[in-house]
């Protein structure tokens, strides 16, 4: 593997030039995936499409009759990486200890992930903050947390949110 070195021709590269050389460096490597993936695809696509036309012709051969066209596509099942955990609670107390703060969203999966024992790393962190951001959902839907951000996902903005203040 090359070094900045070797890109720049200095025997110390500027740290922004380090910076701008890396982010080249991983933006190729996704544009690599990326093509990879569109490559394989249409046959990805026709095998698929194989099966399926297998599936039906079989299908109607079954003793119960089914329609095979009305049956619809789902997503494979994922369990959470919070198993064994109370994310609901956990989400809450990480909230109250902000004391009525904002939180990001990026916080308190980082937080969360820490009391649960869970080390955030580049493979695991959109599966956590998706169970995160739907747990916070259900719980601003019951009035425990509110939410601070736009739900417009043309925004763009990262989600913040805290715990109601107690009237006593």
């Amino acid at each position: 593997m090359k070094k900045n070195r070797d890109y720049s021709g200095l025997e110390r590269t500027p740290s922004s030039l380090v910076w701008l050389i890396n982010e080249r460096s991983r933006t190729r490597a996704k544009l690599d995936r990326c093509i990879k993936l569109v490559e394989n695809l249409p046959g990805d696509i026709c095998e698929l499409m194989d099966r399926l036309a297998s599936l039906d012709r079989i299908i109607p051969l079954h003793e119960v009759q089914v329609k095979a066209s009305t049956i619809e596509g789902k997503r494979r099942y994922t369990p959470s990486p919070f198993k064994g955990h109370n994310l609901v609670r956990t989400i809450v107390a990480c909230l109250k200890q902000a004391s009525g703060k904002h939180m990001l969203t990026t916080m308190i999966v980082y937080d969360v992930a820490a009391r649960c024992g869970l080390t955030v790393n580049a493979k695991n962190y959109s599966q956590l903050k998706i169970s995160v951001i739907k747990t916070l959902a259900k719980l601003v839907a019951k009035k425990k947390v509110l939410q601070h951000h736009s739900l417009d996902p043309a925004d763009q903005e990262e989600g913040c949110w805290s715990i109601p203040a107690v009237n006593d």
